[in-house]
This record gives structure tokens, C-alpha cells and sequence, in this order.
């Protein structure tokens, strides 16, 4: 999945959860678990959202944080600041 994201992210673009899947030849529900453990871990960020013709919401655009530095992508202090806020589980 990492070899997967660094390989489809471009300037304009980064890889969708299911093309990350088709990418990586692995089942669907697979790389949505990959994908969910790698964004926890900070392995994986979602860069934007994209809307796409096989779902009626607009799909998360992964990327690794590095890679975001080197394409020169701006990240929003405010986001990332919510994304890591610890919640309490009742």
C-alpha cells in the first residue's frame, strides 16, 4: 500500500482508497483495514476529497507526508490540529 501510494500521488492528485486496492492487487476490504491502520499510525494522510461516479460522496485522496513535502502541498495547522485531538470513548 505505502510502495502504492508513493507510486499514483502526483501534484495535481494522490490515490483513492480503491485505487490504492487495484494498485496494491489486494481485496477491497483488505486495503480499507491497511489503509484506516496506516492513517492512524501517520503513515498515510488524507490529502483532499475527489468526487468520483461510483459513490454518491466525495472519496479521501491518500498520501504519505513526505511525499506531501516534497510535491509542496499545503496542509491546514487547523485540520491536523482537530485530526490528532485525543476524544474520550464513553
Amino acid at each position: 500500500m505505502f510502495d502504492s501510494a508513493l507510486r499514483l500521488t502526483t501534484p495535481t492528485s494522490s490515490p483513492t482508497l480503491l485505487e490504492l486496492a487495484h494498485d496494491a492487487k489486494v481485496g477491497f476490504k483488505d486495503a480499507r483495514v491497511t489503509v484506516d491502520n496506516m492513517r492512524r499510525a501517520g503513515v498515510l494522510v488524507v490529502v483532499r476529497t475527489r468526487v468520483v461516479s461510483y459513490r454518491n460522496r466525495p472519496v479521501a485522496e491518500y498520501c504519505t507526508p513526505a511525499r506531501l513535502e516534497v510535491l509542496g502541498v499545503k496542509r491546514c495547522a487547523l485540520r491536523d490540529a482537530f485530526a490528532s485531538w485525543a476524544t474520550p470513548i464513553v
